[in-house]
């Protein structure tokens, strides 16, 4: 547990960073100072939410992780974050977390020649964003000079993704 403060000595808040080996992933708890509705205005009005991408959400993150049934047992005991689906397929287990408005996604191995055995556990260096128009988001990124990937079939039933970077 510890006060975290600004450069200018004002109060964030109080922050306790959990044992990583417990979630599966590095994570901090923060209780603000300030109202949710005071530091939304305060970013809008610093500029942080203006950009040309047509993001609707954050949709999800993912983690990979070595224990799957010990790992989501804590989200659900010790932060009380309930299992809301489960996805099996490409060599993969997934375990899906409702946080929020946001899924994380424990993934590990279905076994030793799953594609994400070798995999480092923790966070995995992707987020998904839900867009309402997947086509022009896709000619938006390609216009703004990203390099990104043909429409694909999701690894979840009914998705449809586009890689910009990375792997």
């Amino acid at each position: 547990d510890r006060t975290v403060h600004r450069d200018d000595g004002s109060l964030i808040g109080e922050v306790l960073i959990p044992e990583t080996e417990l979630f599966g992933l590095d994570i901090g708890l923060i209780s603000y100072a300030e109202s949710l509705v005071n530091r939304c205005s305060r970013h809008a009005e610093g500029g942080r939410f203006r950009h040309r991408l047509p993001l609707l959400r954050l949709d999800h993150l993912a983690a990979f992780v070595s224990d799957l049934d010990a790992t989501t047992a804590a989200w659900r005991s010790i932060l009380g974050v309930e299992l809301s689906g489960r996805v099996e397929g490409h060599g993969m287990l997934i375990h899906q977390l409702q946080v929020g408005d946001a899924v994380l996604e424990l993934i590990a191995p279905d076994g030793l020649d799953s594609p994400v055995a070798t995999r480092p556990l923790g966070l995995a260096s992707m987020a998904a964003f839900e867009v309402e128009d997947l086509p022009s988001c896709r000619s938006l990124l390609a216009d703004q000079g990203f390099d990104p990937n043909p429409i694909t079939q999701g690894v979840l039933p009914n998705s449809e993704t586009v890689v910009v970077g990375g792997e």
